[in-house]
Order: structure tokens, then sequence, then C-alpha cells
């Protein structure tokens, strides 16, 4: 293997509060995949839309996402009909038939999600399902377009504090295309902190596993993060289980992200109760 797969995002995002205590969210993303010695790239951009309805302990949640995206590949990659084997070497002469028309390909694409979570103390779950490509996107780098297959991805979170700092968070995501799915099941735990001088908001660790379901195990993933003052920072790992791990001599994946809030600028009303003089 030569250079690693690497995955750029950068996104932005901003509540709207109403009135009712509903919320409305704006946002955009953009994210770059560069798939190593391999020249295949994707870019992609996206605008996104979300409605929150506050019921009581309880939120349902909407969001809608349009994007466009860009997948590129190298003009300099090599097939197998292009080996020359007289020479030993691969020559460029020899994939001429090969019956790529075009070396980058862009497509719109239609997202959708809708999620409830619940607010009952100690008990705070939340379950959600998405679909991608629904507006059934073509892309190809051939004569004849094939449509992007619907991607569902459904995701369920148990989150409990077993005190008032300390929390436990069990969780699964369900992703499934054109009959391949994948399972990612783990467990977070964490810890909040009063506030203090230090700034130290939070700090939380945790471990899953990511496969097909009943076969092809793929990773073992570690994650650990922590909050201090308005910046959330996370780093995990997967450690290769797959049968791929031979190529890449057992090294996995690292991971890192790094979160801004910015301070609430929301109005909320205060009563104050004092005497007439």
């Amino acid at each position: 293997m030569g250079s690693p797969i690497t995955t750029y995002s950068l996104g932005l995002d901003k509540p709207i509060f109403l009135r009712n205590s509903d919320r409305v969210g704006i946002g955009v993303v953009a994210v770059s995949d560069q798939a190593g010695d391999l020249g295949y790239n994707t870019n992609r951009i996206g605008l996104s839309g979300s409605y929150i309805k506050l019921m009581g302990y309880q939120e349902i949640r909407i969001g809608l996402q349009a994007a466009y995206t860009i997948r590129s590949i190298s003009k300099k990659l090599s097939f197998p009909e292009g080996f020359n084997k007289v020479t030993g070497e691969f020559d460029p002469a020899l994939t001429e038939q090969e019956p790529l028309v075009k070396f980058s390909s862009g497509f719109f694409d239609l997202n959708l999600g809708l999620a409830w979570a619940g607010n009952f103390g100690t008990f705070r779950p939340e379950v959600g399902l998405a679909g991608f490509h629904l507006n059934g996107p073509k892309e190809t780098f051939f004569a004849q377009s094939d449509k992007i297959p619907v991607k569902t991805v459904g995701h369920l979170s148990l989150k409990t504090f077993v005190t008032k700092l300390i929390f436990v968070d069990p969780n699964l995501l369900i992703v499934s295309q054109a009959g391949a799915k994948n399972l990612i099941l783990g467990v977070n735990g964490g810890i909040k902190f009063r506030p203090n001088d230090l700034k130290l908001n939070n700090v939380w660790a945790g471990a899953g596993t990511r496969n097909g379901f009943t076969e092809n195990s793929d990773a073992i993933i570690l994650q650990l993060g922590i909050g201090i003052a308005s910046f959330d920072f996370g780093a995990s790992y997967d450690v290769n289980t797959s049968a791929l791990g031979a190529g890449v001599t057992g090294n996995g994946t690292f991971e890192f992200s790094l979160i801004y809030t910015a301070p609430s600028t929301r109005l909320i009303k205060t009563k104050i109760d004092s005497e007439r003089l």
C-alpha cells in the first residue's frame, strides 16, 4: 500500500430559536476525500436545514440536505490489459480501448432524516433514520450512467446518567445500501464537571466494533474526547481486524475532530421579585 486514504471535513451550523421554543437549524458542510495513490477523489458540499419540534420532555427533529458531489479519477490509472508482458511494465497505449469517456463526474444529491429524542431525567434516549440519494442521482465514468442506490442509516442511543455527572451511552449505527449492510455497535462513558478554573467541561471515552452483522469483521474502534471552554476535541483509532489488515501491515485509521461552540446570544426572560416602594 502507498499513501493512505485521507478525508477532510469542515462544517458550520447555527440554531434559530422560535418564540414557541421550537428551533430551526441551518448548516453547510464540505468534505474532501482523497483515496491515496488510487487517484480516486471525492469533493462534496451540502446545505442543510432542520426543524426541531419541542413537545414537553420530547422533541421531533426533521432535516433536509441538498448536496453536490464531484468525483474524479486519475488519468494515470493502470488497468490489467495495460501490462506489457515483454517489458514487464505498464504501457498506457495498451489501455486506449478502455471504455472510459470522462475522468470526472458530478451529481446533485437529496438526503432526508427524521429523529426522536427524549429527556426523562437520568434517561435520555434517541433514535433516528435517514435516507441518502433519495432523488436517484446518476454517476459514471463510462458512456452509460449508473443510478446510485438509496442508502439507509439508522441510529440508536440509550444515554443514561448513573449519577448527576457520570453517564454511559450504549449506541448502535446501521448502514444499508444495495444489499450491503454495516453495523457499528459500541458504548461510551464520560464525566461532566462543575464550573472550575480550568474551564474543563467533560471527558469521555468509548469502544465499539464495526462489522457486516453476522460476518466480515472489520474493525475495533477506540475513542477519547475532552471538552474545554468552548472547544470539544475528539480522537479515535480503528484497529483493523479484517482480512485486508495484511495489506496494510496491521495499521488502522486515525480520526480527529475539533468543534467550537460559540456562546449563545439567545435572550432569556427572567422574572425578578421585588417590593414596590
